[in-house]
Parts: structure tokens; C-alpha cells; sequence
């Protein structure tokens, strides 16, 4: 990838960690007690926000316990988050991360916070500008061809088969419901590029490029666990299957 990188989507998911965030004076210095009182809060709003939720798909389960351990779940996962993707200048400044976790911050570090985030943003939004302008210089008058349609983000990659020097992958599209290819099948290909397998990798972005008479095609995939993983391949032509 040249436009949408690793780097870039991972400047991607930490634009919006502010949004959620409001400023709370009690938050400025380490309160075990504002703590408990917080997540008290807010896990009753979770339960009530699930229960309306089931309430308005008729479902009559309402397990009070499932549902704490839920938001318990997403409190660690948010604070890890957090820890990772947060640089140390604001992480230092965070008297309680469980409390920024649940929504909570001091008036610096939402100030800092707001600022990362923006800085986070004009990285992206830079990049796709960058890559549109290549796309629009480059390839819009392909558009007749495959490339219209070349866009499978969030479609899990269900099985990869190299058949003499066409190479097919087979689609899972249940996550985007606006693909209805099964199959891309890549005519006389060569794979230039592929970090780790990737069957039951997740199709993040992709890049087209013009070469040779044919196509050098750049995929962002993300495994199970998470990974990022960079797949090139060379490619004469591209059918789809549906």
C-alpha cells in the first residue's frame, strides 16, 4: 500500500477516541470512589440501553449478570485501547485510565486529547484525498472494467486457490451488504507480496495501480488476531463470480 497504509489506518482508528469523552474535575486526581461511582453509572445505562434494545426486538431474556459482564469486557478492551494507541505525553497526564475509559476526563487531557485526535484525522483525510486524486488522474477511465466494483472492505476472505496461474479468492460478503461477488478470480497472476496467509483475513482498503498491460493490485487485510497484513499481487485481468 502507498496511500493507505498500515500507519494510516491506524491513525484511522484513533479519530474518534474523543468523541465520547467529557470533561469532569473529579477525573484531575486519582479517586477510587469517583471510580465506582462512575462505572456505577454508567453500567446502568448499558443495561437500560440493552434492555431497550431487546425490548424492541421482543426478546424477553433480560440477564442482568450477562449484560454487567459485557460492559465489563468492553471497559478492559477500551482501556487497553487507550494504553496502546495513546502517546506518553497524554497518558502521563491521565490520573485514573479507568475512569477516561468510561468517559471521563480532566479539562487537559481532553484539551490534549481533542488536539492528537485532530492530528490523527488530518493524516487520513490527507492520504485518501492523495490517493483520489490518483484515482481520478488514473484510473476513472478504467472504470468499465473491474474496477468499478473493486471494493470489498469488511468482506472476510473465505478461501484463497491458486488454479494453474489464475488465483481465485472466495468471498464471505455477510458484513457488507452492498457486495454480491462470491469470487474474484485473478487471470495470469503473480503474488508480489504476502506477509502471512491470508485465509480468513478481514479486507480492509485497497489500491490499483496500472502496469505492464495489466494491474498491480495492493490489499490491507487484518487477521483474527488482529494483525495487519500487507497482500500485492500482479494481475493481467480480474473476473468475478457471483
Amino acid at each position: 500500500m502507498k496511500y493507505l497504509t498500515k500507519n494510516w489506518y491506524e491513525s484511522l482508528q484513533k479519530i474518534d477516541m474523543n468523541l465520547l469523552i467529557e470533561i469532569a474535575k473529579e477525573a484531575e486526581t486519582f479517586s477510587e470512589k469517583y471510580y465506582r461511582k462512575v462505572y456505577q453509572e454508567e453500567e446502568r445505562k448499558w443495561i437500560e440501553l440493552q434492555n431497550t434494545i431487546k425490548n424492541f426486538k421482543n426478546i424477553n431474556n433480560h440477564l442482568e449478570n450477562i449484560e454487567k459482564e459485557q460492559f465489563k469486557n468492553i471497559q478492559e478492551q477500551t482501556i487497553k485501547k487507550f494504553e496502546n494507541d495513546l502517546p506518553d505525553y497524554i497518558l502521563e497526564k491521565i490520573a485514573d485510565i479507568r475512569v477516561l475509559a468510561l468517559g471521563k476526563a480532566s479539562s487537559i487531557v481532553k484539551k490534549e486529547l481533542d488536539e492528537y485526535c485532530q492530528k490523527q484525522k488530518v493524516i487520513v483525510e490527507k492520504a485518501l484525498n492523495e490517493y483520489e486524486q490518483y484515482y481520478n488522474d488514473n484510473l476513472k477511465k478504467f472504470e468499465n472494467t473491474f474496477i468499478k466494483d473493486f471494493n470489498f472492505h469488511d468482506c472476510k476472505i473465505k478461501s484463497c486457490e491458486k488454479q494453474e496461474r489464475d488465483l481465485i479468492i472466495t468471498l464471505d460478503t455477510s458484513n457488507n451488504y452492498l457486495v454480491d461477488i462470491k469470487q474474484i478470480i485473478f487471470k495470469d497472476c503473480d503474488i508480489i507480496k504476502e506477509e502471512k496467509n491470508i485465509c480468513e483475513t478481514i479486507w480492509l482498503y485497497n489500491e490499483i495501480y496500472i502496469k505492464n498491460n495489466g494491474y498491480e493490485i495492493h490489499v490491507l487485510l487484518e487477521n483474527s488476531k488482529g494483525k495487519l497484513i500487507d497482500f500485492v499481487l500482479y494481475t493481467s485481468d480480474v473476473i468475478y463470480s457471483y
